[in-house]
């Protein structure tokens, strides 16, 4: 069955029937939601009011509290690792792993420099110690990853 609405009702009537199921609507989502719409709302002002009063004042506030922060930053918020929750590795991280790859050539000649300067019996002595630890993790039952030292 089909009923012709324009039959019975004028477009006026139509308008303001549309106007009343458009504010119930409204009203509704309000109750439902109006801890989040007004949270939200607030953000919005408080970010548009923030934004109106930084200036070049509150820029150097920044810039200055910015600097201050990281020179009490640690070294391992600087030099972070990426986490089990998969956050990203810090700049400072990336920075340093790029200088070391970057920089392998000096690390190799530091090796070979420290292996150079050893005498024979000192590293006669380095290795025995170095195959004593492993026989005994062995014997242990400890294992370890291809990184991990022992």
């Amino acid at each position: 069955m089909e009923i012709d609405i324009n039959r019975y009702l004028s477009e006026e009537d139509k308008k303001r029937i549309a106007e009343e199921e458009y504010r119930q609507a409204i009203r509704s989502a309000v109750v439902v939601d109006k801890e989040r719409i007004l949270s939200n709302a607030a953000y919005t002002v408080v970010q548009k009011l923030v934004d109106e009063q930084f200036g070049e004042d509150m820029n150097k506030i920044l810039v200055d509290r910015t600097v201050e922060i990281i020179k009490n930053l640690s070294s391992h918020s600087v030099f972070k690792r990426k986490d089990a929750w998969d956050r990203d590795e810090s700049k400072g991280y990336k920075y340093l792993q790029e200088a070391v790859d970057n920089n392998k050539h000096l690390i190799e000649d530091k090796v070979a420099e420290i292996i150079d300067s050893l005498d024979a019996s000192q590293f006669h002595y380095k290795l025995e110690e170095l195959m004593y630890q492993v026989v005994e993790n062995r014997l242990l039952g400890k294992t370890f990853k291809q990184d991990e030292e022992f």
